[in-house]
């Protein structure tokens, strides 16, 4: 994962209020990179959605 899909990524949980995963990014990426599946959705080259 890049930083401009974590700023994205990271954008995303603070807009609709994910703040308890934002107050420790460290761990935000870790959890993704244990995840075993993975898929966004773009929108004008921008994450609007994901899911893990």
């Amino acid at each position: 994962m890049d930083e401009k899909d974590q700023t994205e990524i990271y954008d995303l949980y603070e807009s609709v209020g994910w703040i308890a995963y934002t107050k420790n990014p460290d761990r935000l990426w870790q959890a993704f990179a244990n995840s075993q599946y993975m898929t966004e959705k773009n929108k004008q080259g921008e994450i609007v959605a994901l899911i893990r």
